[in-house]
């Protein structure tokens, strides 16, 4: 997958909704709230190393796991 240094947060923000909304509309929480992108930036600007950014997904994959449908 290609970096997303490039792209704004606007529209990372936009794809993401985009993807929950359309492409997993059966599945998002009936309470869902879109991503902005005020959410984007703070999240970038985190500095995590891509080290930290593989243990997070790493978490968040056995999170996931761990929920029964």
């Amino acid at each position: 997958m290609p970096s997303a240094a490039d792209i704004s947060n606007r529209d990372l923000a936009d794809a993401i909704n985009h993807v929950i909304r359309k492409l997993n509309a059966g599945e998002a929480p009936n309470d869902f709230k879109p991503f902005n992108a005020a959410e984007f930036k703070a999240a970038r600007g985190a500095g995590l190393t891509p080290q930290e950014v593989f243990h997070e997904r790493e978490k968040l994959i056995a999170a996931l796991g761990a929920i029964k449908p």
